[in-house]
């Protein structure tokens, strides 16, 4: 089954899509809005059920798409609210993405250069995605544009099992 999580609940990213809108649910593609209220309720209490111990499908359509949509943002005329939907979008991609990173950075032996460039790279990436959008249309376009390449340096380690 293909469940995508919209927002990590340690996440400080509001969601921008789905049917609902809250934090840190889950909503599966099927429409089994019942098991994905289960899921819900399991993560508010802390409960483990077995749906909740499924890995996560990570939706790479989706976030190709913000992604082009994000490098192709400076094509027509600049409104800072679409800039800052694009933002919150890849923010959410991005958390998504962040886990396996840093799961694999840990797996990799911790003095070579290679580690070293990947765990600067997630670091930055952190940095980048914790600050506040800018409120002027063109640097809230470059701060889309960049987190648009981080965001697809993610996916691409993502797909090929972080090399």
């Amino acid at each position: 089954m293909l469940i995508r999580e919209r927002i990590e609940k340690s996440s400080s990213v509001p969601t921008t899509r789905g049917p609902s809108g809250t934090h840190g649910e889950v909503v599966r593609a099927d429409g089994d809005d019942d098991a994905a209220t289960k899921t819900g309720h399991a993560e508010r209490t802390g409960e483990r059920s077995p749906e909740a111990a499924e890995p996560l499908a990570i939706d790479v359509l989706t976030i190709e798409e913000t992604i082009t949509l994000a490098l192709g943002a400076s094509r027509g005329q600049l409104q800072v609210s679409a800039l800052v939907d694009l933002g919150a979008r890849l923010r959410g991609h991005i958390a998504l993405l962040r886990g396996p990173a840093r799961k694999a950075a840990d797996e990799m032996w911790h003095g070579g250069v290679a580690w070293y460039r990947h765990v600067a790279r997630l670091d930055g990436i952190e940095r980048q995605t914790a600050q506040a959008p800018s409120p002027l249309p063109f640097a809230a376009l470059i701060e889309v544009q960049l987190m648009a390449r981080d965001c697809q340096w993610l996916l691409d380690g993502y797909r090929e099992g972080w090399r």
